[in-house]
């Protein structure tokens, strides 16, 4: 069975936790969709391009409570009344982010910082 040259990617995903804590307390939970496109090059080369899709509401939920360093607890409630007398708001939050890589076999890519691993001694 040949390897294909050209292949798309959809992955649907409930939560974007692990990215950082920052972004965990920011926005909490939010709903995820990647779409990514991936192409075999000659010379073992391979090319993706992604795009990384975010969809929230910013709200206060009763009931749910964060642990912020330092501050120690917030109750959802407590911070959801501040939205009850006007003095916040609850907003939906949409994200679009795209970006392509091109590497190399034996080479690895980390999505969070962009950068190709060539510690393998690979040529660049």
């Amino acid at each position: 069975m040949a390897m294909p040259s050209h292949a798309k990617y959809l992955i649907i995903g409930a939560g974007i936790h692990g990215l950082s804590t920052a972004w965990h307390l920011a926005i909490g939970g939010a709903f995820a969709l990647l779409e990514a496109e991936v192409e075999v090059l000659p010379h073992c080369k391979y090319k993706m391009k992604y795009t990384m899709h975010v969809d929230d509401q910013y709200n206060w939920d009763p009931g749910k409570v964060a642990i912020i360093p330092i501050v120690g607890e917030i109750n959802d409630k407590d911070v959801g009344r501040l939205h009850l007398i006007g003095l916040a708001r609850e907003y939906h939050m949409i994200g679009v982010y795209s970006n392509e890589f091109t590497w190399k076999t034996g080479e690895q890519l980390d999505l969070h910082t962009g950068k190709v691993d060539r510690s393998n001694g690979s040529p660049r």
